[in-house]
């Protein structure tokens, strides 16, 4: 069922509908929203509070164990918005979502504490569902007002009223990669000077391994070489008595062997095992002819070189002491230790190449980011003014006629997040008063008008579709509480816009009223929201302006606030 009242809106609806299971004292709750002024009414701990906490569930915010109503079950808190008309399918296709015009975003909260987050059934982290949600709601409670006297409140006001968010927000990516650059160059530049106080050291090793052949095939041979030429006095001895042995001298073994086949040659035709032994002999005493030249060609060929021999030594002794100094246990260890001498001081020399680069980058950000800033800067002065008198036209229609507004703007020497300019929001409530700080010159009533007049502009100029006022109307009564609800009526023309209130005047300007309200059932207290028709939002305006002992004059009042 559908009640609404005045004339309704021709936007897309955003936050159409609203689920709650399980959390807090509301078990079960199903409620659908109109475009429009929507207005949210009951007695205080009626549960509103916990309406607007569960929907902050759904917007991102962090939950915990206390949530649960029944501590056994999990809670769920489940958002259907309609984003059909707010291009939001880049946003979708960035995370790999499913885009559908009614997106449902839901969370739940399970007994043993764990959250879990969900975009059209797909699960996604948390910080997903809080920047979605930023795009399309935005929530507005009383404490809030503190943020009126914060820097970036102030500056995303001025922006968007000049139009120049677009540009800021690009200033801000530059910003922080340039943020990014500087700190990176520091720590190039502390590696650098760490490198600079190792290089010398580094390099004395390389060159120090540099000298030495570090191959296996070179280390292998000269480990041969040297057993050679250590032992050359005695393998030539060997060699040339062996040779002598085999064929000189009177009776040596050649010689015996020759007489040996002499006769073995003379019975060879007597049968095959003669002429087999024969054969055998022939073949043998030829091998050991040639090995009997072999010995003593070789016996020449010993090279008895004792320079050779010393420097072999040295470039041995030289490879062991290196291994030792370095603690490794072969030549490929210490061949593999010079590569990565070689690859450290490479990098060392590529450090001045990488700082130079890097340095002149941040040198060309740093002019784009100078330049950026100025007209930045530019932009926001020429909308302070008429910012201004938009913020006292408005405190005017809320009853602070003499109110005085003025944006301070001093501009910085160095780069800041946003820019180089620094504002202070001035304000004077009454005539003759000088304008200081908001912080000092606003009592909580004024802030909350001031701030109201703020984010009533804020609206027009942030492409938000939905916007949630928690108690915006403290402190507000009367005529201006009535001037109050037409401008909340009048901000919901173009935009969804929910107020949690106790005044009557503005309960009276929405389109659609929903009461909040508690009961007891099997002993548990529990929270419910009702949608009114048109008799019931009498009844609930009229209790809001005389309290339950209404009359005739409270119902009749009530009529006229609802025309």
């Amino acid at each position: 069922m559908s009640f609404c009242f005045g004339n309704i809106p021709n936007f897309a609806i955003v936050l159409s509908h609203l689920k709650i299971s399980n959390y807090a004292i509301i078990e079960e709750l199903d409620v659908s929203f109109e475009n429009g002024f929507v207005v949210l009414t009951g007695e205080t701990g009626a549960g509103k509070s916990i309406i607007l906490g569960a929907l902050g569930l759904v917007l991102g915010e962090r939950a915990d164990l206390s949530v649960l109503n029944v501590k056994e079950q999990k809670a769920i808190i489940e958002a259907e918005f309609d984003i059909k008309n707010y291009g939001l399918k880049p946003f979708f296709e960035l995370h790999n979502l499913d885009f559908e015009p009614l997106t449902i975003v839901r969370r739940e909260i399970t007994p043993s504490g764990k959250s879990r987050a969900f975009v059209n059934d797909t699960p996604v982290k948390l910080n997903v569902v809080k920047e979605l949600s930023s795009r399309l709601i935005d929530v507005h409670a009383q404490h809030q007002t503190l943020s009126i006297q914060q820097s970036d409140f102030q500056l995303d006001l001025v922006d968007r009223f000049a139009g120049i968010s677009d540009k800021v927000r690009d200033y801000e990516s530059v910003y922080n990669g340039w943020k990014q650059d500087l700190t990176k160059l520091n720590e190039l530049q502390e590696l650098e000077k760490e490198a600079r106080a190792q290089e010398d050291y580094f390099q004395f090793q390389f060159d120090e391994l540099e000298k030495v052949d570090l191959s296996s095939e070179q280390h292998e041979q000269d480990e041969s070489d040297l057993q050679l030429l250590e032992n050359a006095e005695e393998i030539k001895r060997a060699f040339y008595e062996s040779s002598a042995g085999l064929s000189e001298g009177e009776g040596n073994a050649l010689e015996r062997l020759r007489e040996v086949k002499q006769l073995l040659g003379e019975i060879k035709e007597f049968g095959d095992k003669p002429a087999e032994l024969f054969e055998r002999l022939n073949s043998s005493l030829i091998e050991l002819e040639d090995v009997a030249q072999e010995l003593a060609n070789e016996s020449e060929n010993v090279d008895l070189d004792p320079e050779r021999l010393e420097v072999i030594r040295e470039r041995m002794d030289e490879v062991n002491r290196l291994m030792h100094k370095h603690n490794v246990q072969s030549v490929s260890e210490l061949d593999e230790l010079k590569s990565d001498l070689s690859e450290k001081l490479e990098k060392m020399g590529s450090l001045s190449d990488e700082i130079e680069e890097l340095t002149n980058k941040i040198q060309q950000n740093e002019n784009e980011l100078w330049e950026s800033a100025k007209q930045i800067s530019k932009s926001r002065k020429d909308a302070l003014k008429p910012l201004a008198q938009k913020v006292e036209e408005l405190l005017r229609k809320l009853g602070m006629e003499k109110a005085e507004f003025e944006i301070d703007c001093q501009i910085q020497d160095s780069l800041g997040q946003k820019g180089i300019d620094e504002l202070s929001f001035l304000f004077s409530a009454n005539a003759g008063m000088p304008k200081r700080e908001i912080s000092k010159a606003a009592s909580g009533g004024e802030l909350s008008r001031l701030m109201l007049a703020l984010k009533y502009i804020l609206s027009q100029h942030k492409n938000l579709p939905t916007i949630i006022f928690d108690e915006i109307d403290t402190g507000v009564s009367g005529k201006i509480a009535g001037m109050l609800g037409k401008m909340l009526r009048d901000l919901a023309g173009n935009m969804q816009v929910f107020a949690i209130t106790h005044l009557p005047q503005v309960a009276g300007q929405g389109n659609q009223h929903y009461r909040v309200f508690k009961y007891e059932e099997g002993g548990l207290t529990k929270s419910q929201l009702k949608l009114l028709d048109e008799n019931d939002r009498v009844d609930e305006i009229a209790s809001m302006l005389s309290g339950e002992e209404r009359g005739e004059a409270a119902v009749q009042n009530a009529r006229e606030l609802l025309k």
